[in-house]
C-alpha cells in the first residue's frame, strides 16, 4: 500500500484535538470529534489493507488478526500495567473498584460496553477515569473482528456490488444512530452500530480508490485543493465552535466525518493542505498518534486524582509535554513488536496472555474488595461492619437501604403525622439523615415514585397523597435540563395552590476530588462545592418563599461556604462527592434536623 504522509498529519491534527479538549482548554470544545476522524482514518486504511491482499490472493484473515493485534495490544497493555501501581495509592475505594472493571473490560476490548451499562446517574465522573478512552478502541476491535468477515462474504458473493453494499450499511448506520440518540444517547455514544457509519465513509473511500484506480491523480489539483479547504472548514468548525445542544451532535459528527472523508479523497502530496499534512512536524506527532491518545487520558486523571483542588492550565501543559515523552518510548515498544523477525508469534502470544491475566486479576480483585473498601478507618462504621458485615459496598446498600419497609400510600388507620419525601436519590439521604439517628417516630413516612430527574410528574395518585400530607420534602442534587425544572416547577405550584405545608432542601457537594484527602488523610480539608450545584442552589433559593427553602450548603458549610470532607471523628461524610456515608448521614442529620421547619420531625 503506497505510504500517504497526508494521512498521519490527519492523525495529529485528531490527537491534539482529543488531548487539548481533555485537559480542559474551553477554546476547543468539540476536540472529542478528533476520535470521530480516527474512525474514518481507521476505516480508509483497513479496507485499503484488506482489499490489496485480496486482489494479490494472499489476504489471510489469521495474520490479518495477528497485525492488528500487534499494532495496538503492547502498548496498550503496556499503559494499562503502567496504571495498576498509581491507581492501588492514589485512589479510594469507588474510584478504584471501577477502574478494576475498566480493566477487565479494556483488556476484553468491551469497554465501550461496560460504559454504556453503567453510564448514567450513578457514573464516576468521566475525568477521574484513567482507561475512559479505551471505549473507542473497543469499537475498533470490534469492527475489525467482524469487518473482515463481512468483506469476504460480500467478495464471494457479489464482488461486483461490493461498493453499493458498503455506501447501504453506512447509510442504513447513520439512520440508526440518529435514531437511537433520540431515545439512548449513551449507546449512540458508545456502541459500535451507531459508528459503523463513520467507520463506513472511510471504508467506501478506500474502496472507490481501489477500483477506480488512478481517480485521484486524475483530478485537476485545484479542484482537490477546493475540496480539501472544503472539508478542513468542515472538521474545524465543529471542534471549535462545538455546540453542546444534544439534537446537533450528530450533525457535527458528521460535518467531521464528511470533511475528514474529503481530506482523504482529495488532499493528496501535490495539494496545500496535503503538503501542511505531510510536513514532518505534523508526520512525526501522527505516528506517535495512537501512543499519545493512549497515555494522555491517565496522566490527566491520576494528576485529578492527586489533586486537592482543580489543577491549573499549567498543571495540564506539563502533563501533555510529558505524555510526548511517554508516547515516543512506547513507539518504540509498539515498533518492536509489529515485527515478526524481532518477536516471534510464540513470544508475542505469551507476552499478551500474560498481561492479559495480570490486568484481568487485578481487576477482579479491585472489583471483588470494592477497591479494598475495609482497610480504611475512615469509612468503617456499624453498619458496615456489624449490622452488614458481609457486603462489599456498605456505602451504596446503605443508600438505597432509605427506601426498604417504605409505604407507599399512608394508612388510613394510622394516627401519626404525614411526611411525603419526593425527589432524587437525595431524598434517600434525607431519609438516612432521619433514620440513623432515630428521628420519623411519630410520623408516617412515604417516598412517591416520581421523580423530576426522570421527567415523572404528579399522577392522580400522587395528588392524593399530597393532599393528604401534613409535610413534604423536595430535594434534589442536580436537574439541569428545562424539562425537568418546568416538573419541579408544576410540582411546586400544586403544592402551594391546595396550600399545603412543605420544604425545598437545597444540594449538598463535597467538590472536585475526595481521592485526595482520604489517601492523604487531610482530615482538615474543606471542599467548595462545584459551580453548578451552586447555580442550582440559586435557582431553588428563588423559586419559594426563603421560609420554605434551607440552604445546605450554608448550614454545613463554614463562611464562605466550604464544607468538611471528614467529620469530627476522621469519618468520611461522602463516598462519591454528592451521597452520604453512614456517619456523613449522621453528623448532618444531627444538625439539619435542629433547623426551626424541620425540628418537628426529631
Amino acid at each position: 500500500m503506497h505510504y500517504r504522509k497526508e494521512i498521519d498529519g490527519l492523525r495529529a491534527i485528531a490527537v491534539l484535538a482529543v488531548m487539548l479538549f481533555h485537559a480542559g482548554f474551553n477554546w476547543i470544545a468539540g476536540g472529542f470529534l478528533g476520535v470521530d476522524i480516527f474512525f474514518v482514518i481507521s476505516g480508509y486504511l483497513i479496507t485499503s489493507l484488506i482489499f490489496i491482499e485480496i486482489s494479490n490472493n494472499r489476504f489471510s484473515i489469521i495474520d490479518f488478526y495477528e497485525r492488528r493485534a500487534r499494532r495496538l495490544l503492547p502498548a496498550l497493555f503496556l499503559v494499562m500495567l503502567a496504571c495498576i501501581p498509581f491507581a492501588t495509592l492514589t485512589m479510594q475505594p469507588d474510584d478504584l473498584q471501577n477502574f478494576g472493571q475498566s480493566l477487565i473490560s479494556s483488556s476484553l476490548m468491551a469497554n465501550n460496553i461496560l460504559l454504556y451499562l453503567t453510564s448514567g446517574y450513578w457514573d464516576i465522573a468521566s475525568e477521574f477515569k484513567p482507561l475512559l478512552h479505551t471505549w473507542s478502541l473497543g469499537v475498533e476491535e470490534q469492527y475489525y473482528i467482524f469487518f473482515p468477515l463481512l468483506v469476504l462474504l460480500i467478495w464471494r458473493l457479489s464482488p461486483n456490488r461490493i461498493l453499493t453494499i458498503f455506501l447501504i450499511l453506512t447509510i442504513i448506520s447513520f439512520i440508526f444512530s440518529s435514531w437511537i440518540q433520540t431515545i439512548d444517547k449513551d449507546a449512540d455514544f458508545y456502541l459500535l452500530p451507531s459508528r459503523i457509519w463513520e467507520l463506513g465513509i472511510g471504508a467506501s473511500a478506500a474502496l472507490f480508490l481501489f477500483i477506480n484506480k488512478g481517480y485521484q491523480a486524475s483530478l485537476r489539483t485545484r479542484l482537490k485543493d477546493g475540496i480539501s479547504i472544503i472539508g478542513t472548514v468542515l472538521i474545524i468548525v465543529p471542534i471549535i465552535f462545538f455546540n453542546h445542544d444534544p439534537e446537533l451532535l450528530n450533525v457535527h459528527r458528521l460535518s467531521v466525518v464528511i470533511g475528514t472523508g474529503m481530506l482523504i479523497f482529495c488532499a493528496d502530496g501535490k495539494t496545500i493542505l496535503g503538503n501542511l499534512l505531510g510536513l514532518r512536524q505534523f508526520v512525526f506527532v501522527g505516528l506517535m498518534s495512537y501512543s499519545l491518545y493512549l497515555w494522555h487520558q491517565p496522566l490527566y486523571a491520576f494528576l485529578r486524582i492527586s489533586s486537592l483542588n482543580e489543577p491549573s492550565n499549567l498543571a495540564y501543559i506539563v502533563m501533555l509535554a510529558f505524555t510526548f515523552v511517554l508516547a515516543y518510548f512506547s513507539l518504540q515498544i509498539e515498533n518492536i513488536f509489529r515485527e515478526k523477525n524481532r518477536v516471534s508469534s510464540k513470544k508475542f502470544t505469551t507476552v499478551i496472555i500474560l498481561s492479559l491475566t495480570i490486568c484481568i486479576s487485578s481487576g477482579l480483585i479491585f472489583t471483588q474488595t470494592y477497591g479494598f473498601y475495609r482497610h480504611y478507618p475512615e469509612l468503617e462504621s456499624n453498619y458496615s461492619s456489624i449490622t452488614h458485615p458481609t457486603i462489599t459496598n456498605p456505602d451504596t446498600h446503605f443508600l438505597i437501604s432509605a427506601n426498604q419497609n417504605l409505604e407507599k400510600k399512608f394508612s388510613s388507620t394510622s394516627s401519626s403525622n404525614k411526611l411525603i419525601v419526593m425527589g432524587d436519590s437525595f431524598s434517600s439521604d434525607f431519609i438516612n439523615m432521619g433514620k440513623v439517628n432515630g428521628f420519623f417516630q411519630n410520623w408516617s413516612l412515604v417516598k412517591p415514585k416520581y421523580n423530576c430527574f426522570n421527567y415523572s410528574d404528579i399522577d392522580n395518585d400522587a395528588e392524593d397523597l399530597i393532599l393528604e400530607s401534613d409535610l413534604i420534602i423536595i430535594t434534589y442534587r442536580l436537574l439541569e435540563e428545562n424539562l425537568q425544572r418546568k416538573c419541579l416547577e408544576r410540582k411546586i405550584q400544586f403544592i402551594t395552590n391546595n396550600q399545603k405545608s412543605f420544604i425545598l432542601i437545597g444540594p449538598k457537594d463535597f467538590g472536585y476530588n475526595i481521592n485526595a484527602p482520604l489517601r492523604q488523610k487531610i482530615y482538615s480539608h474543606k471542599a467548595k462545592p462545584n459551580h453548578d450545584i451552586e447555580i442550582f442552589n440559586s435557582y431553588l433559593e428563588g423559586l419559594v418563599n426563603k421560609n420554605n427553602f434551607i440552604d445546605l450548603i450554608a448550614l454545613i458549610g463554614s463562611e464562605d461556604r466550604k464544607i468538611p470532607l471528614f467529620t469530627k471523628s476522621n469519618k468520611l461524610i461522602s463516598y462519591d462527592r454528592a451521597h452520604l456515608t453512614f456517619h456523613g448521614a449522621k453528623d448532618i442529620g444531627e444538625l439539619l434536623f435542629q433547623h426551626p421547619r424541620l425540628k418537628k420531625l426529631r
